[in-house]
């Protein structure tokens, strides 16, 4: 009996010292709210560590999890890929880590949907909102808020003074 116990014992202590118990769990943020149910149903997050790549599902809350993986280096992206977002991550993942990710999606402009609306999404409130400006100034005009001199196809279009956040 006493053999029993201690080959269980061993083999135990086995287990628990070669097992993966490396974990990778996050959340895809929906940026454009009209664009959550596509996220759901379309976006697969992968994943490639050790030379092997892997794939998973969201679930109805945008989550998803990796479980058993072996540390080492580790890159995650999302598929399919979007312009308008930075959806891709690197990292290390140490012996016994879980780790959780958040990774904003967007495959619209996020500021889109401000454009015609400077109600601040914090505080939602308009009197302490201004609009932003782009371009080599000669001034700074006091009624707006410079981002400097390089526009994109993906800017803010105001700038909260009270939260001091750009939207």
């Amino acid at each position: 009996m006493k053999a029993i116990i201690t080959i269980i014992l061993i083999l135990n202590g086995l287990y628990i010292a070669f097992a993966q118990n490396e974990t990778i769990r996050g959340k895809i943020i929906c940026e454009v709210k009209a664009e959550y149910e596509f996220i759901r149903e379309n976006v697969n997050v992968l994943i490639c560590t050790d030379c092997e790549e892997f794939s998973v599902e969201l679930d109805e809350n945008l989550s998803f999890e990796f479980r058993d993986l072996k540390p080492g280096s580790f890159e995650i992206w999302i598929e399919p890929h979007t312009r308008y977002s930075y959806d891709f991550q690197a990292g290390v993942l140490e012996p016994n880590e879980n780790l959780y990710l958040e990774i904003p999606v967007a495959f619209s402009c996020k500021y889109d949907q401000s454009e015609n609306d400077k109600t601040c999404p914090i505080c939602k409130k308009q009197n302490r909102v201004i609009p932003t400006n782009y371009g080599l100034l000669d001034y700074q005009p006091l009624d707006s808020y410079s981002l400097g001199c390089i526009k994109s196809d993906c800017d803010p279009n105001w700038y909260c003074k009270r939260d001091k956040i750009e939207f």
